[in-house]
């Protein structure tokens, strides 16, 4: 029989709740839809009980939505995309930020399920079955109502949700951006001064020098700073390593590899990511991106398969390809920031002969 069950994550999905194109937005919070969708709801007396849920237009639930009747169509229990409505929306979006509710959890598990995952009978909410094409056939002719379906659904169907008449009406009228679809900001100087990274590229590193004919400049990743700071670990010997390995955090082993992760610099990436996520944002962009691809030691056969990809992902050109230098300087500095002597680590390379198929220049 069986012994042990092991819940594996396989992936993640996602609720979308939508109106009409023909309909005037608003912005809802989850807080919201559990005051105005969940069957009974806290006391506003603040006695910590649970009353009936009297709301009937979505202004009853916040004075600072519209004067509209409450009307959700959404799945049947059977589905789902119910179940997780009600454990986002119901559970972690109204009775998780209410602390009395959420202790609740831990005295009666069966009572808060019920409080927490049960959405109101009384007519504002429709069960308006699983098919999610019926589902915006219904919204369509009802535009003051919600609907609730799978994100895979919109995804999938974002040229037929989407109101593509008003947009084009909107750009004959007041015109569009060309920043917006000609190119992707910022310029390598507009990012230095705003402290960001250079067009959709990764961070070149987390700490280096940067030339231009202003001067030079000392470019430092402060959203890593602050990071390590909220655990204590920015300090002189954190600064003396990162200007050791070039401002990269894979080898300091004190570091978190959560935050590692986060902050890898552009050559522990591979390039074949950069390349998917380039060929996601392709159709988006009127120009081709000016794409810089960073291989720390190329070779001709990771060249072969790397613009090999690039063009199968159906990218228009790529701009630079980074390697790293084949010297290296060894760094010393001492407290006053004066520089000791600086010896070259030069590397030698072995001759290639005309039949190797690692050599650049032989192809």
């Amino acid at each position: 029989g069986v012994t042990d069950i092991i819940e594996i994550k396989i992936g993640y999905d996602g609720i979308v709740i939508a109106n009409s194109n023909s309909a005037k937005p608003f912005t809802i919070s989850t807080m919201d839809i559990y005051l105005g969708l969940a069957a009974e709801i806290p006391n506003p007396d603040g006695s910590e009980t649970f009353i009936k849920n009297p709301h009937k237009t979505w202004q009853d639930v916040n004075s600072d939505l519209p004067n509209m009747k409450i009307e959700v169509l959404g799945p049947p229990p059977t589905s789902g995309t119910r179940d997780a409505f009600s454990e986002l929306a119901l559970e972690k979006g109204g009775c998780k930020k209410i602390e009395w509710i959420k202790a609740l959890k831990k005295k009666n598990k069966s009572e808060y399920k019920a409080k927490c995952h049960t959405v109101r009978e009384d007519g504002h909410f429709i069960e308006a079955g699983e098919n999610d094409n019926l589902m915006v056939q219904k919204l369509v002719s009802n535009p003051n109502a919600l609907a609730i379906f799978g994100f895979s659904f919109l995804d999938q169907n974002t040229d037929k949700t989407l109101d593509w008449d008003k947009l084009k009406d909107k750009m004959s009228k007041q015109g569009i951006r060309n920043s917006n679809v000609m190119a992707i900001a910022p310029t390598a100087t507009i990012a230095n001064i705003t402290g960001v990274t250079q067009s959709i590229e990764p961070t070149y590193s987390n700490l280096f020098v940067k030339s231009n004919l202003s001067g030079e400049f000392t470019v430092i990743n402060e959203n890593l700073v602050n990071a390590l700071k909220e655990i204590d670990m920015w300090d002189e010997v954190m600064v003396y390593d990162l200007k050791n390995l070039n401002g990269s955090l894979e080898t300091i082993s004190r570091v978190p590899d959560e935050i590692k992760r986060i902050f890898a610099t552009s050559f522990e990436i591979e390039p074949k990511w950069l390349i998917e996520s380039a060929s996601r944002r392709q159709k988006w962009i009127d120009q081709s991106q000016s794409l810089n691809l960073y291989v720390a030691e190329p070779n001709g056969k990771k060249l072969d398969v790397m613009y090999k990809m690039a063009w199968l992902r159906g990218l228009k050109t790529t701009y630079y390809l980074r390697s790293k230098g084949a010297t290296t300087s060894e760094k010393s500095t001492i407290s006053n920031s004066e520089l000791n002597k600086v010896q070259a680590a030069v590397a030698v390379n072995n001759p290639s002969t005309i039949d190797d198929e690692e050599c650049e220049a032989c192809q």
